[in-house]
């Protein structure tokens, strides 16, 4: 059978201790092993009679004879509890959510798959990328292969789990096959292990110990270098105390600057049609999951304390289809704290790479910036404005500012209507040089994400969309008469920030692996991206105020 094989950190040494740091309300006192066995180990095991009928059949009863206590059905949830050289593995059967997220050994599965097959025998990697919305991926290979063919780009999309294939029997014994031939054997790998266990109980000490010296190798920093840009945080690193008071201050606010939700974890063939946000007896349905609806939900709730907050993943019938999370086993944070980056990931508090980060910040820098050659000027700040009053100056009259002082042509109100019916902005100013210029404020990771997308975006329409091209043309030469668009238009962000220092340092971290993402898209149109600075300029008064 499958098993899924989970370490827990080295901070819980005996069974005893990771049973007391688990949710087994309702599993009673714990099984004995009924014979001898050559490890330590203690089972768990829960009936729930009474859960409820489907939604389908619930539906349909109104109409038709149907009697909806005939179809509730007995969930059985397991888990088994097992010490081996001082360390602990959890093997849970319908059951994971009996285990607390900051309990296990980060990474674990995905660290012992990279340890154990070839570069080449890849079927599958999971991916998430963080932009204005987390965008979870898996990619499957029709037939075995290396990373490469994956087509995943690695500086801006964090690798989560890995599929592969070993003929190594040692996980789990071998597979029936053809005589003469060896079967191989699918590993998958995260925070947990999985793969087919074809041998008997007995032998689950063995594995553990095996999984446990596999854990502990370092094959995989020649192939899969990847796993190292994040470091996991000891659970007694005093830091940790510090990002967690920070991460409160957030929630509690409803500061969700830099704050992501992710989707649960779902096994292999199925899919969830609806979210279940509850806490107590309250709860709400949900069709996707964000920040902004939890926090509506809380609100509505009127509750003050996240970490009652539980998601569940559902199908049409409003039934489970993953275990119970808490709201920060779902989140995707990014805090920095004297001058180093930090991100809550899998309820696992980690470190960025330095040598990751000193490799993106030299990406970043070979942008061009154009702030001292543009010398934009600054936008308009109020220095007391009440929490209802606009605090910056409209974005239209910083526009007709920098229009007047380049000479350029302010594109910001006319928009281009795509075949399906969507509109979007020309740009917000366009210079004689074929400058497209695109300004923001730096409020959120979000709204950077949207101002990337703006200019990658123009820059593919101007590339592949003659109306677009002709609109431009159109606009420009209108102003300008005899306009013509250089070879390689240039495509600016422009970036309004109280931050000192250059943008590529300023930039939230999450913001420059987007920036990379949509700079990389802009070229391959045969365009170029910059980057500049705006200063701000704090105003007793904005204009056209009394």
């Amino acid at each position: 059978m499958k098993l899924h094989f989970y370490l827990l950190r080295d901070s819980i040494s005996s069974i005893d201790d990771a049973i007391s740091r688990s949710a087994l309300e309702g599993y009673g006192e714990p099984i004995e092993p009924s014979r001898a066995l050559p490890f330590k180990a203690k089972a768990f095991v829960r009936i729930c009679p009474y859960c409820d009928a489907p939604e389908s059949i619930r539906f349909i009863s109104s109409a038709f004879s149907v009697e909806c206590e005939k179809y509730k059905k007995t969930n059985v949830s397991c888990i088994v509890f097992i010490e081996v050289d001082g360390r602990v593995f959890v093997l849970p059967f319908n059951a994971r959510g009996a285990i607390a997220h900051e309990n296990l050994e980060p990474g674990f599965g995905l660290k012992v798959v990279a340890n154990s097959i070839d570069s080449w025998q890849l079927k599958a990697v999971d991916s998430m990328k963080i932009d204005n919305n987390v965008i979870q991926r898996r990619t499957q290979l029709s037939k075995n292969s290396d990373m490469d063919d994956f087509e995943l780009d690695t500086s801006v999309n964090w690798i989560q789990a890995i599929t592969g294939k070993t003929a190594d029997c040692a996980f789990g014994g071998t597979l029936e096959s053809a005589p003469g031939k060896t079967r191989l054997k699918t590993l998958q790998g995260k925070d947990a292990l999985a793969f087919t266990f074809s041998e008997e109980f007995e032998r689950v000490g063995d594995q553990c110990r095996f999984l446990l010296a596999r854990f502990r190798e370092d094959k995989y920093k020649d192939k899969f270098k990847f796993i190292d840009e994040i470091q996991f945080l000891p659970c007694k690193d005093p830091v940790i105390a510090a990002l967690e008071e920070d991460l409160r201050a957030r929630l509690i606010s409803f500061d969700t600057d830099r704050v992501h939700v992710v989707y649960p974890d779902l096994a292999d063939e199925v899919s969830a049609d609806k979210f279940k946000i509850s806490s107590g007896h309250d709860y709400v349905f949900v069709e996707y999951l964000s920040i902004a609806q939890i926090a509506d939900f809380m609100e509505r709730a009127g509750l003050d304390d996240f970490e009652t907050v539980k998601i569940t993943a559902c199908d049409a019938q409003d039934q489970p289809v993953s275990g119970k999370y808490t709201l920060k086993e779902l989140l995707v944070v990014e805090i920095e704290r004297e001058g180093t980056v930090y991100v809550l990931a899998n309820n696992a508090w980690c470190r960025i790479n330095s040598q990751y980060l000193a490799e993106l910040n030299a990406a970043v820098d070979k942008i061009s910036d154009l702030t001292e050659e543009l010398a934009l000027p600054s936008m308009l700040k109020k220095q007391s404005a009440n929490a209802y009053a606009r605090k910056y100056e409209a974005p239209d009259a910083y526009y007709e500012r920098v229009a007047r002082k380049l000479d350029a042509l302010k594109l910001d109100k006319p928009r281009f209507h795509l075949p399906n019916g969507q509109k979007v902005e020309i740009t917000d100013l366009l210079t004689k040089d074929s400058r497209f210029i695109c300004v923001k404020k730096m409020n959120d990771s979000a709204t950077l994400s949207h101002l990337f997308s703006q200019g990658s975006v123009a820059s593919f329409l101007l590339e592949v969309n003659e109306a677009y091209r002709s609109a431009v043309l159109r606009l420009a030469t209108g102003c300008w008469p005899g306009f013509k668009l250089k070879d390689k238009p240039c495509f600016v962000y422009a970036i309004a920030t109280e931050k000192p220092g250059p943008l590529s340092r300023t930039l939230f971290f999450f913001s420059k692996i987007t920036l990379l993402l949509h700079e990389r898209e802009i070229a391959s149109h045969g365009h170029t991206a910059a980057l500049c600075k705006i200063g701000i300029k704090p105003v007793d008064d904005l204009p056209g105020e009394k």
